[in-house]
């Protein structure tokens, strides 16, 4: 555990704030918030990285487009394939899409190429959302595609699942299903994974934001408050009940693991905005690409000790 820990140092001091490897303040991001090493860097407290109005503008992490598969349309990052000690894919909506950047970070530490096979608004359960034609149809057709591509791409035996932890409003006008149909819906669709997927590691979801959380930023910055915990979100607003979590408990444990880090976004009563000197959300639930880098060598940390 000590080498694992020493190695996780390490990439800390390597995850930038532009997808380059360079030094970044101690306890900068996600570090701020590691029980395992606890670090505290008084200089980051009135920091924001990057500004509210400038995080919407930060593109993605770098994922090189192949060629469509259907409507799946695969891209891929980490180390170069011929290099790679192994393959995985990410697979989910427009959440697996802004934790890319924290896999990049993941796969550099263990050397393994990755696969992005995203759709937004769409994801792995049989329990769909609400969505017009054509895309309602599309969604239901790549759900089907995904498992199929994994199923021709037998190098990649792990897999990340995440999706955004549905409301009422992404069902409207329906109304929402309950939540263990919901549930039940994540573990008829995890079994469509083929046998060539061995490992099977499901994210959390991260917690939101509200709609007012970036004025409350730049009026904290302003006025020389620290904008984390001056604009913090209840814990119960911010991260309801996620039916992944609950899936999990009824699935081969051997195969499947759930990877929470929450710890990094919220303690027990409040999730922050701004944690160590980086703003969290560019909108009210995505992650901004700085914040999702920090998260890098914390996953690596659940990866390994699986």
């Amino acid at each position: 555990m000590k080498l694992v820990l020493a190695a996780i140092a390490a990439l800390v001091l390597l995850v930038g704030t532009s997808g380059s490897a360079v030094a970044s303040p101690s306890c900068f991001g996600a570090a701020a918030r590691d029980v395992a090493l606890p670090c505290v860097n008084p200089s980051l407290r009135l920091k924001v990285t990057p500004q509210p109005r400038n995080a919407p503008l930060v593109k993605g992490a770098p994922c090189s487009k192949l060629p469509p598969e259907g409507v799946v349309v695969p891209c891929e990052f980490g180390v170069l394939a011929a290099n790679a000690r192994a393959h995985f894919a990410l697979v989910g909506d427009s959440h697996a899409a802004h934790w890319r950047p924290t896999l990049a970070e993941m796969a550099r530490g263990l050397q393994w190429h990755g696969y992005q096979l995203s759709r937004n608004s769409c994801s792995l359960t049989t329990v769909p959302l609400a969505q017009p034609e054509p895309y309602f149809s599309q969604c239901g057709a790549w759900k089907t595609q995904v498992a199929e591509w994994l199923g021709r791409h037998p190098e990649v035996t792990t897999v990340f699942l995440t999706t955004k932890t549905p409301g009422p409003r992404d069902f409207a006008p329906n109304p929402e299903p309950a939540f263990e149909t919901q549930v039940q819906g994540h573990l008829a669709a995890w079994s469509w994974l083929p046998a060539s997927v061995t490992r099977v590691f499901v994210i959390r979801d991260n917690p939101s934001a509200r709609v007012t959380t970036m004025d409350c930023v730049r009026r904290a910055i302003a006025r020389r408050r620290a904008p984390g915990p001056a604009c913090a979100v209840p814990r119960a607003h911010a991260l309801p009940p996620d039916p992944q979590e609950a899936a999990i408990a009824q699935v081969d444990p051997a195969r499947f693991k759930f990877v929470d880090l929450t710890p990094f976004f919220c303690d027990e009563r409040s999730c922050y905005p701004v944690v160590g000197g980086v703003l969290v959300h560019k909108d009210i639930n995505h992650l901004t690409r700085h914040f999702a880098e920090t998260l890098g060598p914390y996953l690596l940390r659940a990866v390994v000790g699986s």
